[in-house]
């Protein structure tokens, strides 16, 4: 999961903010910067429609209650591996080729800048840092689909299920907790289990998701946010590295001829 292995399996890699509202030259700004500092030159800016959905208990009904249009900016690299989208509440870099948390610090920190020169705002609302893995092995036959011994822990995985494995077409546990760093205002999320896309067909692949998503539930100063996102990162890099046994650590390091 971090340079520490020599090969990855996370398929996206995604940090986001929440804020209040901050004024259209600021994103202007952030447009201008990424562009030309970092070459998101692929731009699918659009208009978006924004609102809520007001309830009303006592009828029993709902109802939408547009806000209106919005500018929602989108930035890709020239190679689309890095995406950009933001709006005036929330803030997304997303990358489908992973290789270290600080190749990425640097684009975080520009946006934590330059949002922050708002006057008006101090607050994240919201911090998240998410790791998607989606471990792909090969096989030769369809009950090694099932078999993850020496590769995922037994902890999150068990053959005994209540349902006959061979009869499973997807299988996905999610636990949530909070920090083990007794820190009030961060929490995870933990999605493992057997995927299958494919689904009500059987499962063809032999896929492990390992999907960890860590995150602020209260406010955070932004001076505050870099070092806030480091330990949720040192964090989820400790939980995915107890996710996995040595053989699966072994193909990570570039040690098994079969991977």
């Amino acid at each position: 999961m971090e340079k520490s292995y020599k090969k990855n399996f996370i398929t996206n890699f995604i940090i986001r903010f929440d804020y209040k509202s901050i004024s259209e030259s600021v994103l202007e700004e952030l447009q201008q910067t990424f562009e030309k500092r970092y070459k998101f030159v692929i731009n699918e800016t659009k208009m978006v429609e924004t609102g809520k959905i007001k309830v009303n208990f006592k009828m029993k009904e709902s109802e939408y209650e547009s806000d209106g249009l919005e500018k929602e900016y989108q930035l890709f690299n020239i190679e689309r591996t890095e995406r950009l989208k933001f709006s005036k509440d929330m803030f997304v870099y997303e990358t489908i080729d992973y290789t270290s948390y600080d190749e990425i610090k640097n684009k975080i920190k520009d946006f934590i800048d330059i949002a922050s020169k708002n006057e008006n705002e101090e607050n994240f609302n919201r911090i998240g840092m998410r790791y998607i893995n989606n471990i792909e092995l090969p096989f030769s036959k369809k009950e090694e689909i099932f078999d993850w011994n020496d590769y995922i822990n037994k902890k999150i995985w068990n053959n005994d299920q209540f349902v006959e494995i061979k009869n499973v077409i997807q299988n996905i546990t999610v636990q949530e907790f909070k920090s083990k760093n007794e820190d009030d205002n961060v929490y995870f999320r933990l999605q493992t289990g057997l995927p299958n896309p494919n689904k009500p067909a059987e499962i063809i692949c032999k896929r492990f998701l390992i999907d960890i998503d860590g995150y602020t539930m209260n406010v955070e100063k932004m001076n505050n946010a870099l070092d806030k996102l480091q330990c949720i990162h040192d964090e989820l890099t400790v939980i995915f590295n107890n996710c996995i046994e040595k053989g699966l650590k072994s193909i990570m390091n570039g040690e098994n001829k079969n991977e």
